[in-house]
């Protein structure tokens, strides 16, 4: 996933179809982010209680693999027993460095000093 320079993520769902389309008993989320830090909510990253996630503001370092697990529970009919389910979604996120836009941000921002944004503006400038 691409995401604009200073702009916010997309809202990441911590689930897939078939799941979303099913009951989901007592769901608990944990979210990893680059360098597999625990997310927790802060002015940056936005949590919902149904899992779901968004980086606002996004800079380069926060770029990486996301990871989240959904755990939940399933009652068996006949026996009343409780299983813990636990499901792993990832998403790779990642600064687009050919988004409208580039050449002011990397006028006005320090985050385009890094080797990569330097070595993309010199292939722009001379092509």
């Amino acid at each position: 996933i691409y995401v604009k320079l200073h702009h916010n993520s997309p809202v990441l769902i911590c689930m897939d179809l078939n799941r979303a389309n099913t009951e989901t008993v007592d769901p608990t989320y944990l979210w990893i982010g680059p360098k597999e830090k625990t997310l927790t909510e802060n002015s940056r990253i936005s949590i919902t209680e149904t899992g779901k996630l968004m980086v606002r503001d996004f800079l380069e370092p926060l770029s990486g693999l996301y990871t989240c697990t959904l755990s939940y529970k399933t009652v068996r009919a006949e026996t009343q027993e409780e299983t813990t389910v636990k499901r792993r979604y990832e998403f790779m996120i990642f600064v687009d460095p050919f988004a409208p836009g580039w050449k002011s941000a990397c006028n006005d921002s320090v985050d385009c000093e890094d080797i990569t944004n330097h070595n993309i503006l010199k292939v722009r400038i001379s092509s």
